[in-house]
């Protein structure tokens, strides 16, 4: 019976990291990425440094680190290596002049003040503002320290005041808690607004719906229509404002009688008369022509009429008074 081929396990094929690219993650960064490659590729870690005046060894290791590194990066470092070749240099080497050359240093009492005023922005998520913490937090030399300092910025930049209640009334309150606390807040809240969407629209959704409007007429146009429906608007109004005006003489100016006050035909509780003063008898409300002593003289009642002491001026005024009447019946 013939023996069965041996089996062949063939490991996957890891994909090669992108290239560094300083504007969009650290040296740091790029380095875990290098070294979870490594590791399951299965490539050896580099060897120690010779001696000075040794030749280093050309490694394996950092012929990927030179591949990866990117076409850009190889040309810096390869300047950088002269008088030997890049290969000749080792990763740390590498990874110094770099650093050197895209990311400045930075001082401890600078990031500790970026640290201590870091807030979270208004569209922020809660996970996205506790990584910012923690990548500040590493370039602040923290020591011992480093979860209380996480605990109190997280407590007091944290934008929810309902969250930051929740985290004072804790006793002992470490970061991990603190952090499980405000993500644990923030995803209440937004299944909360979320289901009170869903009852907006469900309530939205349940109200009656309009009548339909009654069919047009075929053989008219819109335009015809709309016309005609703001022509029976229009005449609804004239009509109504017409019956307003209209008195119950059927519109027409109503007659007065010779006024009481200086003998024209209008209506007496108007006549400008009411503020003038007669001549005769001192009197507000009247003209001298039509002053009501004579009409109470000439019944008896009262003691004889007394002729007037104004004289000619007296009747000049008088005849300037039917003068401007004369003129208001033109006008």
């Amino acid at each position: 019976m013939a023996e069965a081929p041996p089996l062949i396990i063939v490991a996957p094929t890891v994909p090669v990291p992108d290239a560094y690219d300083p504007a969009s993650v650290s040296m740091d960064g790029w380095l875990q990425v290098f070294s979870e490659f490594c590791r399951l590729s299965n490539i050896l870690a580099e060897p120690a440094e010779p001696p000075a005046g040794q030749p280093n060894p050309v490694n394996n290791r950092r012929s990927w680190f030179l591949k990866c590194i990117g076409q850009r990066n190889f040309e810096i470092l390869r300047m950088a290596s002269l008088p030997l070749l890049p290969n000749e240099r080792s990763i740390p080497f590498h990874v110094q002049r770099l650093k050197e050359r895209f990311e400045s240093p930075q001082l401890v009492p600078v990031m500790r003040m970026e640290f201590n005023g870091r807030t979270q922005k208004p569209n922020e998520s809660i996970h996205e503002y506790i990584a910012s913490l923690q990548d500040l937090a590493s370039k602040c030399n923290f020591g011992n320290n480093l979860n209380e300092m996480l605990r109190d910025q997280l407590v007091r930049g944290i934008r929810s005041d309902e969250c930051r209640r929740k985290l004072l009334a804790e006793v002992d309150l470490e970061f991990a808690n603190a952090k499980n606390i405000a993500i644990q807040d923030e995803s209440i809240r937004r299944q909360s607004q979320a289901l009170a969407n869903a009852v907006h629209v469900g309530r939205v959704n349940s109200q009656p719906k309009p009548r339909a409007k009654k069919p047009q007429n075929p053989n008219s146009s819109p335009t015809t229509s709309r016309q005609s429906s703001s022509n029976q608007r229009r005449g609804q109004g004239q009509s109504t404002s017409q019956g307003q005006r209209q008195s119950p003489s059927q519109g027409q100016r109503p007659k007065f009688g010779p006024c009481r006050r200086c003998g024209r035909k209008h209506n007496c509780h108007t006549c400008p008369a009411r503020n003038w003063k007669c001549f005769k008898c001192n009197l507000m409300g009247h003209t001298s022509k039509y002053c009501p002593s004579d009409r109470v003289n000439s019944v008896g009642t009262e003691e004889p009429k007394q002729e007037s002491q104004s004289g000619p001026q007296t009747e000049l005024i008088e005849q300037e008074v039917q003068n401007v009447f004369k003129l208001r019946s033109f006008c």
